[in-house]
C-alpha cells in the first residue's frame, strides 16, 4: 500500500487501515502519524511499515547549535512507543535516512529515541542524521528501550544523545531479555551518567555482533563501554523486567521466537571513539556480568539452592554449559583513547568481572575468546583505590588488587600493527571459521576510521 501524497495535515493517520499489513510512508506528517497510532494503542503486530524516501522531522541547518538553545521553530519528536504501549510490528526503512530528529525534555522523560519502546518488534535499515536527543532515563537514537525478542538491524545513528540519568546508548538506551542487536553503528557523542555505551547502556541477555561505535561516550559516574556500558550474560528473571505486567503478558502469548532459541553472543564489534568516564571505564564494555546456572537443553538450577550450599564458586563449569551456543567478546577490537580517575577498574576491552569475577574470566577461558586493544588506548598515571572493598584498598597487599586478571585470549597489539593488513587477516581468519553470520574485515582505504580496520559492509551501507 503506497500513502497517498495528497493529505496535507502536520500528523497524518489516515494511511492506516485494519486491512493491509504493509504500509509505506513518505512523508514526516505520517511518519508522526504513526508515533501517534502506536501511542493510542496500535501496536503493528504483524503489520510492517516502511520508508519510501528519506524523511526531514525539521531544517537542519545549524543543528549543532540546538544544544546551545538554537531551537526556536524546532518540531519535537514524540517517540514511537511507549511504557504502556510499545511498538511490537516491523519497522524498515530500506536504508533511506531520517534527518533533524529533535527530542529536549526534562526529569520525567523516560524511553526516548526515534522509537521510545519496542516489544517483539524489528527495526532495521533506517538510519539517523543531525539529530538531537535530550532526555532523562533510557535515551537512545534507535530506541530507548527494546526487549522480548526485539531485533534491531542495520542502523545508523549521528547526532547528539544526552541522558541526564542511566541506560544511554548511541543506538538503544536498554537491551532486556533476549534481542539481537546486529549491524549497527554510531558515529555521534553519548553523555549518561551511568550505564552509558557507543550501541547500548545496558544489553542484557541476546546479541549484539557486526557493530561499531566511532563517537565520544561520556559518563559521569560508571559502567561506560565503548560498545556498551554492561552486558549481563545468562538466563533473565521474570523480576528484573520494568514494563507493565499486562502488557509483557499479551507479548508472551503470541511471539514466535522464544530465548532459547537464540545465542548469547557478542562478538566482531570495534570502538575507535573516545571513553570519558569516573568508574569501570572499557573499551568494549564498562563491565561484563551476572550469569546463570542453566543449560542449553533448558535444564536450571534455582540460584538460592547453590548459594545455601555454598557452592557459588564452583558455578563455572555450568555457565560453561549455559552459553554453549554463543560467543562472548570473541573478535573485537578497541583503540579508542580511555580517560578515568579509577585506573584499577579501567581496561582497554573489559573494565570488571564483578566481585565473583573468576566466573566470567574462566567463562572466556573456556571460549578460546580473542579481542584486542591498542597499546596507545590506556596509559595509567595514578592509581586510587577508594572504590576497591575496604580488606584490599592498601598497597602492601598488591597481589590481591592484580589477581583479577583478564582472561588470556585478550591481548594488547602495537597501535601500528592494528592499522595493517595483517591485522585484518587475523580477523578474517576468525570470521571463516564461524561463517556467513558475521561480517568480513577490510583496511581502512578511505581514512574514515583512524587507518583501522572496517566491516564490509559497514552499518547497513554497502
Amino acid at each position: 500500500m503506497l500513502v497517498s501524497e495528497q493529505q496535507q495535515d502536520p500528523v497524518e493517520v489516515h494511511w492506516y487501515n485494519t486491512r493491509d499489513s504493509v504500509f509505506e510512508l513518505s512523508k514526516a506528517a505520517q511518519l508522526r502519524g504513526l508515533a501517534e497510532l502506536v501511542n493510542i494503542g496500535i501496536d503493528f503486530y504483524q503489520q510492517e511499515v516502511r520508508l519510501a524516501n528519506d524523511i526531514f522531522l525539521n531544517d537542519t541547518t545549524g543543528w549543532r547549535n540546538w544544544e546551545l538553545g538554537s531551537s526556536e521553530g524546532l518540531e519535537q519528536w514524540i517517540p514511537i512507543g511507549k511504557e504502556d504501549k510499545p511498538f511490537s510490528g516491523t519497522f524498515d526503512g530500506q536504508g533511506h535516512t531520517i534527518y533533524g530528529l529533535y527530542i529536549n525534555r526534562g526529569m520525567d522523560s523516560y524511553y526516548q529515541g526515534l522509537f521510545g519502546l519496542v516489544l517483539d518488534g524489528h527495526i532495521q535499515h533506517v538510519h539517523l542524521r543531525a539529530s538531537y536527543i535530550r532526555a532523562h532515563d533510557h535515551v537512545g537514537g534507535i530506541a530507548g528501550m527494546i526487549g522480548y525478542t526485539s531485533e534491531i538491524r542495520d542502523c545508523t545513528v549521528q547526532g547528539r544523545i544526552i541522558g541526564r540519568g542511566h541506560m544511554v546508548g548511541g543506538i538503544v538506551g536498554k537491551a532486556e531479555e533476549y534481542n539481537r542487536i546486529i549491524g549497527c553503528g554510531n558515529m555521534g557523542d553519548v553523555y549518561g551518567l551511568r550505564r552509558v555505551g557507543g550501541i547500548a547502556g545496558s544489553f542484557d541477555f541476546g546479541e549484539l555482533y557486526n557493530c561499531f561505535n566511532r563517537g565520544h561516550i561520556e559518563g559521569r559516574h560508571e559502567q561506560v563501554g565503548g560498545l556498551a556500558g554492561i552486558v549481563r550474560g545468562g538466563r533473565f528473571s521474570r523480576g528484573d523486567g520494568e514494563w507493565a505486567k499486562g502488557v509483557v503478558r499479551e507479548v508472551e502469548k503470541r511471539r514466535k521466537v522464544t530465548a532459547r532459541e537464540l545465542r548469547y553472543t557478542f562478538a566482531n564489534n570495534y570502538n575507535t571513539g573516545m571513553l570519558t568516564g569516573e568508574d569501570k571505564v572499557g573499551g568494549l564494555a564498562g563491565a561484563f556480568l551476572a550469569f546463570a546456572d542453566v543449560d542449553s537443553t533448558g535444564g536450571q538450577n534455582t540460584p538460592d539452592v547453590w548459594d545455601t550450599l555454598g557452592l557459588r564458586g564452583t558455578t563455572a563449569n555450568s555457565i560453561r554449559a549455559a552459553t554453549v551456543r554463543g560467543r562472548f567478546f570473541a573478535n573485537c577490537y578497541n583503540t579508542g583513547k580511555i580517560n578515568s580517575r579509577f585506573a584499577v577498574y579501567t581496561d582497554g576491552l573489559v573494565a570488571h568481572y564483578g566481585w565473583s569475577w573468576q566466573e566470567a574470566v574462566y567463562l572466556l577461558d573456556e571460549r578460546r575468546a580473542h579481542s584486542y586493544w591498542s597499546d596507545s588506548a590506556v596509559v595509567v598515571a595514578k592509581v586510587e583505590t577508594a572504590q576497591l572493598p575496604r580488606d584490599i584498598r592498601s598497597f602492601d597487599n598488591l597481589q590481591e588488587i592484580y589477581s583479577v586478571r583478564p582472561p588470556k585470549g585478550f591481548e594488547g597489539v602495537e597501535d601500528e600493527k592494528m592499522r595493517s593488513e595483517v591485522f585484518v587477516d587475523e580477523l578474517n581468519e576468525w570470521v571463516e571459521e564461524q561463517g556467513k553470520v558475521f561480517y568480513r574485515w577490510r583496511p581502512d582505504d578511505e581514512h574514515v576510521n583512524g587507518g583501522y580496520p572496517l566491516f564490509e559492509p559497514e552499518g547497513g551501507q554497502p
